[in-house]
């Protein structure tokens, strides 16, 4: 029954996983760099109300996208897939994605 769960999993490669985080660290750069630019040169409450708006459109949907792929990450390198809700700890977040990056696929060991 296990084996069969564990062919369910979707799994994901080091390699895809390093690429769509950097696309997803490169919109949010540009995302954080249009949010300044509206909150200093709009007024300040539309500013304040306009960086919400972009962290509900972009933050949360991007959260919820790392930790699926994080999930998938760790399911490709043996691991259990709780360990993707790391992503949700600060500062923690970081090294999971350093430690899940670099870790291999099960067929790569073995």
């Amino acid at each position: 029954m296990e084996e069969m769960r564990e062919e369910t999993r979707s799994r994901m490669g080091r390699r895809e996983y390093i690429k769509r985080w950097l696309i997803l660290i490169s919109i949010g750069v540009v995302v954080g760099i249009g949010r300044t630019l509206a909150e200093t040169f709009l007024p300040a409450e539309l500013g304040s109300v306009l960086g919400m708006i972009v962290l509900a459109l972009y933050g949360l949907p991007a959260l919820a996208l790392s930790v699926v792929w994080t999930m998938n990450r760790a399911t490709d390198a043996g691991k259990d897939e709780a360990w993707g809700l790391l992503l949700v700890v600060p500062i923690v977040n970081i090294a999971a994605l350093v430690v899940f990056a670099s870790l291999p696929s099960r067929e790569e060991t073995g």
